[in-house]
């Protein structure tokens, strides 16, 4: 069951502009979450008014649900790549509701490129995005 609802999360997530996962080579990190990824494309060209109502019920729901997301970690850049530090999940800030912004929640794993994740990552992976699809859901399910 888990694995069916990570490729439908997938799935979802691919079409809606959201980001997933990732490798940043720079920070050997691997990621494993959900990004608001606020930059325009050919058939989002107003990236700011699709994602800021989504990033408000995200807050509303973060704020009610915190205790079922407290140990995962958020980052964000703009669209130069200036990143912050990862810091622990919180409500997003409206200044960072901007065109060209990424803003990542869920797991990261300290990885160098050709390193492999372990069965207990793979496995934190999968509950985490399974975690993450409540969210995801809980926003999708809306009228915008």
């Amino acid at each position: 069951m888990m694995i069916l609802i990570t490729r439908i999360f997938f799935i979802l997530l691919a079409e809606k502009n959201f980001k997933f996962v990732g490798y940043e080579k720079f920070r050997n990190e691997f990621r494993a979450g959900f990004a608001f990824s606020i930059e325009p494309s050919r058939s989002v060209t107003d990236p700011v008014s699709i994602f800021k109502p989504r990033i408000k019920v995200y807050n509303n729901y973060l704020e009610q649900n915190f205790d079922k997301f407290d140990n995962l970690m958020m980052f964000h850049h703009d669209e130069d790549y200036n990143r912050s530090s990862n810091y622990s999940i919180k409500k997003i800030e409206d200044h960072l509701i901007d065109r060209g912004m990424f803003i990542f929640m869920g797991a990261i794993f300290k990885k160098e490129a050709d390193e492999t994740l372990t069965e207990k990552e793979y496995e934190h992976v999968l509950k985490t995005l399974d975690r993450l699809y409540e969210i995801y859901k809980y926003i999708e399910k809306r009228d915008y």
